[in-house]
């Protein structure tokens, strides 16, 4: 990382902000954001993408973080799924959770009047289940139309095999007749071979960028700035900057067209983060 050469050993580190960003042309509620990837994972069925992941970093919906609602991500999940009543098929659509506690959430909405529509509700297509205890269906019988599975993640326990079993869901979208949506896994470095090649239809991911220069706050002091990474199918992949750090006043600094990895966020960033200084 490069600083101003009044600086001596520069160096920066990008770590996720546990926050959702807030600014103009960029999502500013969960209900937009919701809006934005239905829009973008319809675009890509519609274009014949089967094997579709988003990723939303905010902390209601990760059940692996310290905020997680299961109520708030069992309303999203449905609200996602709803979307793939436009696969050209009549078969069911499957939404595989996280556990106990959010599929009886999902349920509930699902029984309810007022959120999923009376005529899918009433086809019987949707379907409420964790990933962790359904098996995918055995070779040769009837497969969804669709499934969303939501929060993948490792066990802790060396014993439990539920992710090899999901791994079989995921492999459902090598066929041409399902379409499978991957939200918000949280697999680390146990990514599976599965996922690979999947078009990241939706993905909004936070960073706080800290830059620690010796000089930029006094001896030894660090200043932060806040940078969302952007993208919603079919567009490109933005970056956005508020070297405030206050979370309220983001720049687009960078548009690209393939996925960055982190070198390639602070690339993008760094001319901006020395002005922002």
């Amino acid at each position: 990382w490069r600083a101003p050469a009044q600086f001596s050993r520069p160096r920066a580190a990008v770590r996720a902000a546990p926050r959702a960003c807030a600014a103009d042309n960029l999502p500013t509620d969960l209900e937009t954001v919701s809006e934005g990837a239905r829009g973008s994972i319809r675009e890509a069925l519609l274009t014949g993408r089967r094997g579709l992941r988003a990723d939303v970093n905010i902390p209601s919906l990760d059940p692996t973080g310290p905020s997680y609602e299961p109520a708030v991500l069992a309303r999203f999940a449905l609200d996602l799924l709803q979307t793939f009543s436009v696969v050209p098929s009549d078969g069911e659509l499957l939404l595989l959770l996280p556990g106990a506690l959010i599929c009886a959430e999902a349920q509930r909405l699902l029984d309810g009047a007022d959120f999923v529509p009376a005529e899918l509700r009433a086809s019987g297509r949707v379907r409420i289940s964790s990933w962790a205890l359904e098996a995918p269906p055995a070779e040769g019988a009837e497969t969804p139309a669709a499934v969303l599975i939501v929060g993948l993640a490792p066990s802790e326990n060396s014993d439990d095999d539920s992710l090899v079993r999901a791994r079989g869901w995921l492999r459902l979208a090598q066929t041409a007749s399902t379409a499978v949506l991957s939200l918000n896994a949280r697999l680390g470095a146990s990514v599976p071979a599965e996922l690979d090649g999947w078009e990241a239809v939706y993905s909004l991911a936070s960073y706080v960028v800290s830059r620690v220069d010796g000089g930029a706050a006094g001896a030894g002091g660090s200043a932060e700035a806040r940078a969302v990474l952007w993208r919603a199918f079919p567009g490109a992949w933005r970056v956005w900057l508020d070297g405030s750090g206050s979370g309220r006043s983001y720049e687009e600094v960078a548009s690209l067209d393939g996925e960055p990895d982190e070198g390639e966020i602070l690339d993008a960033l760094r001319p901006s983060i020395e002005l922002a200084a």
